[in-house]
């Protein structure tokens, strides 16, 4: 974690705080990054009121269509794509959390949990309340003596809510 966090603060730019003073909110890559290990570690646990307190709720942007014109989206917005026609899709915090438990848990009926460690991560922070995050990053899991990896790519977009970072919009993808 600590090469990881170094690596992101050198990227990050100077105007961007990394430690909280006060009661002022801890912002920057090194927040971000650590609200996905913390969401990716609830996930794995199967750990429902974590993860739903992750996941925002309110609104954010608008959203537009050919059929219905500008609207605004939920509050919270994820899909991801496992190929050969899988994957999960989410448009409220509730659907959010139930898709994102189901795709934590996925494969766990064989035995074995799954553990997920961000290998690489790309953040920006132009504002003390909202950020994003590219992830790359592998779920492993041993079933009966063997042990299988898969490896995923995701865009998050997170804000700063009532005191913590919130995800808004999650997509992932296997690589």
């Amino acid at each position: 974690m600590k090469l990881t966090f170094l690596a992101l603060a050198a990227l990050a730019p100077a105007s961007v705080t990394l430690l909280a003073s006060g009661s002022e909110p801890l912002s920057g890559p090194g927040a971000v990054l650590e609200m996905h290990e913390k969401l990716f570690a609830a996930l794995d646990r199967g750990d429902l009121e974590t993860v739903r307190a992750h996941l925002g709720e309110t609104p954010m942007g608008a959203e537009w269509s050919a059929a219905g014109g500008w609207t605004h989206p939920p509050g919270f917005l994820a899909w991801g794509s496992e190929g050969n026609g899988k994957g999960f899709a989410a448009e409220s915090r509730e659907d959010g959390l139930r898709s994102l438990l189901a795709w934590g848990s996925e494969g766990t009926k064989g035995g074995g949990g799954w553990s997920t460690k961000i290998t690489r991560a790309w953040s920006d922070c132009h504002s003390p309340e909202l950020s994003f995050a590219a992830l790359e990053f592998e779920r492993t899991r041993t079933v009966e003596g063997k042990s299988e990896t898969v490896r995923y790519r995701s865009t998050s977009l997170v804000s700063y809510e009532d005191g913590r970072w919130v995800l808004w919009l999650f997509h992932a993808s296997r690589v």
